[in-house]
């Protein structure tokens, strides 16, 4: 399980995040009240403007109502219906409750005072011209001392508000761009942090694949830095375990089949009676040992074949053959293991006539492998047959080795062609194998291109097969092996 911290990978990842949606969301929040306040004060101007409009037409209306010339007349004449005066009363009142209480009263004490005069008569004296004048002129001084007053508490940058909100705009789109630019560049150089540092893992990867040295870990405390650390040591591990599986390759080929192998030359002078004439009993007893010697050195030949199988430097030689004689060479090489337990070992009258384009040496292994582990897991008195045909679909041809022994259980189908699997537990003594034969044709074939499995028999026991490719043509046709390095 991963931790997530800040060291981390992803808890990098997440600070970058965090930091551009922090400065993205403190630029919109600080853009966002310096707006609001500049839409408040925009408002507020809005209703002083609209206010004092409405001051300036009750100062009018209320000059119209009596007054129909100039200063400069002699008289005023006024002819104002009853409605007009209610409707600018109203007006008064509803203008007082919007501004300061105190000028509210005066201004509708005045605005009282002229319609008061205008309901005297129809022609007015110079009495009650004077008395107009008055009162239209303090109804004037009232609406100058409101504007003059809302003018002294305006703000001096009110003016440059339209200038200032535009500013800010410019500003905010500029933080936010450069927020943009920022995230981007942080990103970028977050991406190439990672890609170098898993640049650097696959790299070792590709060293470790060539076998050659690899670097010092990474530093660091993040999840790439411990993948690049944990792979190094696993490396190195591995590298260990390779060279002590070398140690034992090098002691098994030289230490333990170079012995063997004296033996078996000693056990053969014996028995030729290079050192005089035996006793019976010393002659029997010479005859199983060498039979336990050449166990040995097929288990130690099926050892060494499957480690140099898993060697790069191993190849196969595919040429042109016939099949026929690669199968009787086989069956003939294992008659004596068939007559042992009296088994009928059968070869097909009708072999294909095809070449086939595999590694001759090879494929006798492969077949003496199969033949060999049909005779193991046959019953005495049994028969095993070899047959072999051209698939005209594939192009191939298939040879089968057919037994009638215990066959193999479903469970161990998938797994019977793997290293050192026994179908059951008690195989490898009683049957003296060591789980290599299958393992080691299975490989063979795939390197020479071919397929192998293994179906029921009819009737009980079991039938390996594998296909090899046909031959071309224009390649030309050469004889099987003499067998020597066929060993089973």
């Amino acid at each position: 399980m991963v931790t997530l911290n800040f060291r981390s990978v992803a808890g990098k990842g997440l600070v970058l995040i965090g930091l551009s949606c922090l400065i993205q969301l403190v630029s919109l929040q600080a853009f966002q009240r310096t707006i609001a306040a500049s839409d408040q004060v925009l408002l507020f101007e809005a209703q002083e403007k609209s206010i004092l409009a409405k001051i300036n037409w009750l100062t009018a209306v209320a000059a119209t109502l009596g007054l129909t010339a100039a200063e400069d007349k002699d008289s005023f004449t006024t002819e104002v219906s009853k409605e007009s005066k209610v409707q600018l009363l109203d007006n008064a009142r509803a203008i007082a409750e919007e501004i300061d209480p105190s000028d509210g009263a005066r201004l509708l004490s005045a605005v009282n005072e002229i319609v008061k005069l205008t309901n005297t008569a129809k022609r007015i004296d110079s009495s009650a011209e004077h008395q107009l004048r008055t009162a239209y002129c303090n109804l004037a001084s009232i609406r100058r001392e409101i504007i003059s007053k809302h003018r002294k508490g305006r703000s001096p940058d009110r003016d440059n508000l339209p200038d200032r909100r535009n500013s800010l705009q410019h500003v905010a789109i500029l933080i936010v761009l450069a927020n943009v630019m920022w995230v981007l560049i942080m990103a970028t150089i977050f991406f190439l942090s990672v890609s170098k540092r898993v640049s650097r893992i696959i790299s070792n990867v590709e060293l470790f694949e060539r076998g050659e040295q690899l670097p010092p870990p990474l530093t660091g405390h993040d999840e790439i830095a411990q993948l690049d650390r944990t792979f190094v040591s696993m490396a190195a591990r591995l590298t260990e375990a390779q060279q002590r599986r070398q140690e034992i390759y090098t002691m098994v080929s030289h230490d333990l089949k170079t012995p063997l192998q004296n033996i078996v030359g000693i056990f053969d002078l014996i028995k030729t009676g290079a050192y005089g004439s035996a006793p019976q009993q010393v002659t029997a007893a010479v005859d199983r040992a060498d039979k336990s010697v050449d166990r040995l050195l097929h288990l130690i030949q099926d050892f060494l074949d499957s480690e140099r199988l898993e060697s790069k430097s191993f190849a196969v030689h595919l040429v042109a053959f016939d099949i026929r004689l690669v199968l009787e060479q086989s069956v003939d090489m294992v008659k004596h293991l068939a007559e042992e337990k009296q088994l009928a070992l059968m070869i097909s009258a009708k072999l294909p006539t095809e070449k086939v384009l595999a590694d001759p040496d090879r494929t006798v292994q492969i077949v003496v492998n199969l033949l060999s582990n049909a005779i193991k897991f046959s019953s005495k008195s049994g028969s095993i047959e070899v047959e072999s045909f051209v698939d005209e679909v594939t192009h191939e041809i298939k040879v089968e080795v057919l037994d009638h022994g215990r066959g193999v259980a479903d469970e161990h189908k998938e797994s019977i062609f793997e290293k050192f699997v026994q179908v059951e537990r008690c195989d490898s003594v009683e049957q003296k194998g060591t789980g290599l034969g299958l393992a080691i044709s299975s490989v063979l074939v795939q390197k020479m291109g071919g397929t192998i499995g293994m179906v029921d028999t009819v009737g009980g026991g079991s039938t390996f097969w594998f296909r090899l490719p046909l031959c071309p043509p224009d390649v030309s046709v050469m004889q099987p092996p003499g067998g020597e390095s066929a060993a089973p």
